[in-house]
């Protein structure tokens, strides 16, 4: 998955304020992950979280995908709520569905817990090991790298496959498995020593949600490595297959569902977290 800490310091403010905003009035409510979880302590979560959202997609649209990137690196590695990851697919055509929440935040902090997040360069069996561990399977690892279907990247995280890619006896070049047209292409847009310029993950489709990443991953024209290592792999790829052939009907829901398991992930509720205060800190009770 492309590294998104330097996309949008916006949108984790924005992440930020609508999680201050969602759990202010929850402190003391205890229960699992559900849906509907502030209907009582907060009835107006949902629509203050739209209309956030909305604002802010309105002035930046950026905001859209940094934030349902965030969600997953958020979840990941175990941390709170992202609610506004509903508003956020439904103004990019994505799918409608209930998100269960809940989430406390962790009461502990640590760095190398981001170890275990994938790498914009893992190979296949890297990134189904991280989705394994995480409780996910191969047909989630496919989903959700399909959220690339919506936002940018930069050139930091292509650098490597287009002018230092390993290609054995010490040489390095691009990698080989970029068709030539689209290695140009690249290339022209992301020029030696170039690691700020963004270009689409989804070429061509880059605003809005589709599986058209899919058929861009399956046509070798995936822009980042992780996600070209979807065709790498025979497990992945036959999924990849599916969702462009039998199971096209399918995407949008499965995809639904992908992220309300890996909003599950390691979910910390009731007297097992806290609501912080400030977001960034713990409480000092």
């Amino acid at each position: 998955m492309a590294n998104t800490a330097m996309a949008s310091s916006r949108a984790a403010a924005l992440a930020t304020a609508l999680l201050f905003v969602v759990m202010f009035e929850v402190g003391v409510v205890r229960g699992q992950l559900q849906v509907g979880f502030y209907s009582d302590s907060c009835p107006d979560a949902e629509d203050v979280v739209t209309a956030a959202v909305q604002d802010a997609a309105g002035n930046d649209p950026t905001i859209l995908p940094a934030l349902l990137r965030l969600q997953f690196h958020d979840c990941f590695v175990k941390l709170a709520d992202a609610l506004s990851v509903h508003e956020c697919l439904h103004q990019t055509g994505g799918p409608a569905f209930d998100i269960p929440t809940g989430r406390r935040d962790g009461l502990t902090s640590n760095l190398r817990d981001a170890d275990a997040l994938p790498d914009a360069d893992d190979p296949i069996d890297s990134l189904r090991s991280r989705f394994a561990a995480a409780g996910l399977t191969d047909r989630d690892l496919v989903l959700l790298t399909a959220a690339h279907t919506v936002g940018t990247t930069a050139c930091f995280f292509v650098k490597d496959r287009l002018y230092n890619f390993p290609l054995g006896a010490g040489r390095r070049g691009a990698d080989p498995s970029i068709p030539a047209p689209f290695l140009a292409e690249l290339k022209s847009r992301c020029a030696p020593g170039d690691l700020n310029t963004r270009l689409p993950l989804d070429r061509g489709s880059e605003a809005r949600f589709d599986d058209s990443i899919l058929r861009n991953i399956r046509s070798g024209q995936a822009v980042i490595a992780s996600d070209a290592a979807l065709v790498a792999g025979n497990a992945t790829r036959a999924i990849v297959d599916a969702y462009l052939g039998a199971a096209a009907r399918r995407f949008q829901k499965d995809f639904a569902d992908a992220m309300v398991r890996m909003g599950s992930i390691g979910a910390i509720t009731g007297d097992d977290g806290e609501v912080r205060d400030v977001c960034s800190a713990f409480n000092s009770n």
